[in-house]
């Protein structure tokens, strides 16, 4: 709980939740364990905890201190927020995108 108590401080502000954070990297030692971005705050706020704990749990049991540079997220990045029909390709082997109406409203890669 240490560790969402730390992050949580991090994307709450008092009374109200940052309305410009949809989604969020996750990485530790050298390496990007994964991503989940939605398509607007009430989304990402709704997922945030249980999303963030599955997270916070890989980075003790596998991690370490993180080394990873932002060059390495922006290329990470790049591979599936570049085009739509880049990121079908890439999460399609990397993790899930979720539709409804034909409009994406959430991403999660590994």
């Amino acid at each position: 709980m240490e560790y969402w108590n730390f992050f949580k401080k991090k994307f709450y502000r008092p009374l109200r939740a940052d309305s410009n954070i949809v989604g969020f990297v996750c990485m530790t030692s050298d390496k990007i364990l994964g991503s989940d971005i939605f398509a607007g705050t009430n989304l990402f706020y709704g997922e945030l905890q249980p999303m963030l704990m599955g997270y916070i749990e890989e980075a003790i049991v596998f991690g370490g201190s993180c080394s990873v540079a932002d060059v390495q997220v922006r290329k990470y990045l790049d591979q599936f927020l570049k085009d739509e029909k880049q990121q079908e390709a890439f999460v399609k082997k990397n993790g899930k995108l979720y539709k409804a109406g034909g409009k994406v409203y959430h991403i999660t890669t590994y």
